[in-house]
């Protein structure tokens, strides 16, 4: 689940068709079929990088809040936004962050994961679903998922790893860029990441 979840080997392949129920549950079934899914098409991936963006945003993606996790990055430039620019920021955004994903699974596969009790936060509908990532080598990596419940069902929007909030880093990184180019250029920027890294795998 977004940076560092696709990292888990475990033995379960069902995929979760809702993020109804219980937010650990739906963090261990996504990683279980994010991985039985490229197990199964490995090869096809092999040949094609590319594939493994179908596979992370059929299964993954709808479970992770963009739309959330954008808004939040942005901050007060999501007020100034205009919808268009809130959409393409959102859509390039995503299509960046199901790369990242993808080749976070290809790199990582030999390694375990234990799942710690779930923090429930203060309000209902948030909630903190503990993991550690087991290596060969070297001591287990905390890596956290935070959730909200909307309309009944979990997403994810943010995920720390030894305590570091990926949303947070993001932000951080972002701002300044924003101040330079604009939005609109920070959206160009991210267009064109997006189609080199889509041309690299192609090749």
């Amino acid at each position: 689940m977004l940076a560092a979840g696709g990292s888990v080997a475990t033995t379960r392949g069902s995929t979760p068709e809702t993020g109804a129920g219980d937010p650990r549950e739906l963090v261990e079934r996504t990683t279980d079929a994010l991985l039985a899914a490229f197990d199964r098409q490995r090869d096809a991936v092999r040949a094609d990088p590319t594939h493994a963006y179908g596979i992370v945003a059929r299964i993954l993606s709808p479970h992770v809040d963009y739309e959330r996790i954008t808004r939040l990055i942005l901050g007060r430039h999501w007020r100034r936004a205009s919808p268009q620019q809130r959409r393409r920021f959102a859509q390039e955004f995503r299509a960046l962050q199901i790369r990242t994903y993808a080749a976070a699974v290809l790199d990582y596969t030999d390694v375990g994961i234990r799942y710690l009790p779930t923090r429930q936060a203060a309000r209902e509908d948030e909630a903190r679903v503990r993991t550690q990532i087991l290596r060969q080598q070297g001591r287990p990596v905390a890596v956290d998922y935070r959730l909200h419940r909307e309309e009944g069902r979990w997403k994810v929007y943010d995920v720390l790893v030894e305590g570091v909030s990926l949303l947070v880093s993001f932000r951080a990184s972002m701002a300044p860029r924003i101040e330079q180019v604009g939005i609109d250029g920070v959206i160009h920027q991210l267009s064109v990441k997006n189609r080199g890294a889509a041309g690299e795998g192609s090749r």
